[in-house]
């Protein structure tokens, strides 16, 4: 079959998605809804694990977390944060907002295994202090009390790498027990850094992530079949979500990606698995890792 002027642009959407175009905060809302439930019905549609597959795979992340990061209510953190906080202060932390979030909705398997506890993440700057603190309490005001908060507890007591800037940091702050909210702190900090090629591996976080992605956009377009895609008979946008998880060895696995049809699907999935570059697998506290990975593409197809 001849292929007359089949243009195929792809695109690497970021993260979600990029709403840094949309000026009107009514519109950025809408838009924002709208991705949100777009990615819930996917999801519903489009199941990556099995129940009992993500039960183990949560018990697993559980473990491994509860395990390094070794939570007490004595520690040095525990202490700090009893301190600066009150009883008062941990009745605003509100778990049916938690569990009415987007993360919840996406994956109805998540609330049959939440386990009440709340972790704070960041990340390591350049000047060694925590940047993009992240928690979820269900109270924005409250978010940002604990994040002022911690902003001044000395880093170095988490016994973690502070040199380590292509880190997601994470600890655990509170639990319940017993229907009630406790302060119950890491004493180390857990460190988990995605997979990465050799070209990305020495670059900050979001850096690292980008590089990757980018890498595999580039050998998506290389390998692509214009054959393949031509024969759909598609025009303008479409959208693929390739989804696969990588070993302990860098090896990728379950290749599952979401695409409009089989046949699409199938190609992705097969650029996926034949993927040659040398992947360096994800670690948790210099432990390798399995990792899951699921990112967005748009293809751009114009026949004439």
């Amino acid at each position: 079959m001849t292929i007359k002027k089949l243009a195929l642009l792809i695109i690497l959407l970021h993260s979600i998605i990029s709403f840094s175009q949309i000026n009107n905060k009514t519109d950025l809302q809408e838009r924002v809804s709208e991705y949100s439930n777009e990615a819930i019905n996917r999801e519903r549609q489009n199941r990556y694990y099995t129940e009992a597959e993500y039960k183990l795979v949560s018990e697993l992340e559980k473990n491994s977390f509860q395990a390094t990061a070794n939570p007490d209510e004595n520690n040095e953190l525990s202490l700090f944060l009893k301190q600066n906080l009150s009883t008062q202060d941990l009745k605003k932390i509100d778990y049916h907002k938690i569990t009415s979030s987007f993360l919840f909705k996406l994956n109805p398997y998540k609330l049959d295994n939440y386990d009440y506890t709340i972790r704070l993440t960041f990340e390591i700057g350049k000047d060694n202090k925590a940047q993009n603190i992240k928690i979820q309490t269900g109270n924005a005001d409250f978010n940002k009390q604990i994040k002022n908060v911690f902003k001044t507890f000395p880093l170095e007591k988490l016994n973690i790498d502070t040199e380590n800037k292509s880190a997601i940091i994470s600890v655990q702050l509170f639990c319940r027990e017993n229907k009630k909210t406790i302060i119950k702190a890491s004493t180390n900090a857990v460190y988990d850094v995605t997979p990465s090629l050799n070209e990305c591996q020495n670059l900050d976080y979001s850096k690292r992530n980008s590089c990757f992605y980018n890498e595999l956009n580039k050998y998506i377009l290389k390998h692509i079949s214009l054959e393949a895609i031509s024969k759909q008979k598609l025009k303008g946008e479409i959208s693929i979500y390739p989804r696969f998880s990588i070993d302990t060895n860098g090896k990728i696995f379950k290749v599952n990606s979401i695409a409009p049809n089989t046949i699409i699907k199938n190609e992705i999935d097969r650029i996926i698995q034949s993927f040659d570059k040398k992947i360096l697998p994800a670690k948790r506290n210099d432990t390798t890792k399995e990792y899951f990975y699921e990112t967005s593409y748009i293809l751009f197809i114009e026949k004439t």
